[in-house]
């Protein structure tokens, strides 16, 4: 009985190796073509991860420059809104005061 199971242990070790050995030359010989690829992916990535922080630091900065700007035009030029509104009053009384040109016809 044991030589039975001995033998039967090497048939099967010697159809088993080759396909060992088989499976591990098509993962080499696939992994060696798909290298190129995962590198390309690789660096793809990259460049699209450096494109998108660059995007996102000139966001970050645009939306500072107009918070800036918005704290800029309600601080100061809010407050002078009133006498904008007054010289546009008196700058429309005085041109309806003004005699008008006499329109010269062709």
């Amino acid at each position: 009985m044991g030589v039975l199971v001995l033998l039967f242990l090497m048939v099967l070790a010697v159809v088993i190796l080759p396909l060992l050995a088989l499976k591990l030359l098509i993962r080499i010989v696939f992994g060696i073509v798909i290298l190129p690829l995962k590198l390309a992916g690789g660096a793809i990535s990259v460049t699209g991860k450096v494109v998108g922080l660059g995007v996102r630091v000139l966001a970050s900065i645009m939306g500072l420059v107009f918070t800036l700007l918005g704290l800029v035009f309600g601080v100061l030029l809010l407050p002078l809104l009133p006498l904008l509104v007054l010289a546009g009053l008196v700058w429309l009384v005085a041109s309806a005061f003004r005699p008008r040109s006499a329109l010269v016809r062709l």
